[in-house]
């Protein structure tokens, strides 16, 4: 047991390279060619996940949480540990997970053009529509990261509010740490600032996501009981519906690795 606490992220990073390299080579190799280009999103869903459960191994952090501050840090050790590109490294880690939901959204828009507008599915193998849905995956990544990066950082005025406290609770000296912080109460002016902004920001990030996938469920279904041919579509509708649900428990169980991780 106590291997399997020390190793976790290890053992977690080599099932998920081992599962996703399974999973891209069926998906590349023995799957339908009739499902055109949203072989490539799988494909691409699987390599995030390759990418992501590396990026675990090299930037495992913590998080400090008090009535009066968020505190993102990396654990002692690691292998950016205290590294001058280490906030940098925390932002990109943290910034994954709207990736994912970024490529989650492109699940829905490919569902979305094969039942509603299924005379546009010829264009979802075109290079550019290809470039356009891999910007705008890397969109929703890039606004996080930039927003933890250059509006999160932490100061020396900031530090000094929460030495004590942190000293307590960790062991570790605050000024010997880079540091992803959020506070509104005991910062120095301009963190307390920045970190209005930065909460907005990213509410305004999730709005948008979930807004994303309520409109186009929500268009999908309307398609179908409104539809002439509501049979066909029925059974279509209901392997959306399974495929969906097969999708939310993968990223739910993937969800709980990364979490244990």
């Amino acid at each position: 047991m106590d291997f399997l606490l020390k190793n976790n992220n290890t053992i977690t990073t080599v099932l998920s390279v081992v599962i996703n390299s399974f999973f891209i080579y069926l998906v590349m190799f023995k799957s339908r060619t009739g499902m055109g280009g949203y072989r490539e999103v799988l494909a691409a869903t699987g390599f995030f996940e390759i990418f992501y459960s590396l990026l675990i191994i090299v930037s495992n952090q913590l998080l400090y949480i008090s009535p009066d501050v968020y505190l993102v840090y990396m654990t002692p050790g690691a292998f950016f540990d205290n590294s001058f590109i280490t906030i940098h490294i925390m932002a990109i880690k943290i910034s994954c997970i709207t990736l994912t939901y970024g490529i989650l959204e492109v699940h829905f828009i490919y569902r979305y053009i094969a039942i509603c507008k299924p005379h546009s599915m010829k264009n979802l193998s075109k290079t550019s529509w290809k470039i356009y849905l891999t910007i705008y995956i890397f969109f929703h990544g890039l606004i996080v990261y930039l927003v933890l990066s250059q509006l999160l950082y932490c100061d020396e005025d900031t530090r000094t509010n929460f030495e004590a406290d942190f000293l307590k609770k960790t062991g570790l000296r605050i000024y010997d740490r880079a540091m992803i912080c959020m506070t509104f109460t005991k910062g120095s002016d301009m963190v307390i600032l920045r970190s209005y902004i930065a909460d907005f920001l990213l509410f305004s990030i999730s709005l948008y996501l979930t807004s994303v996938y309520f409109i186009l469920g929500f268009l999908i279904v309307h398609y179908v009981i409104s539809s002439p041919n509501r049979d066909s579509l029925a059974n279509y509708f209901n392997d959306f519906l399974t495929h969906y649900f097969r999708r939310f428990s993968t990223f739910c169980i993937k969800g709980s690795i990364k979490l244990i991780g």
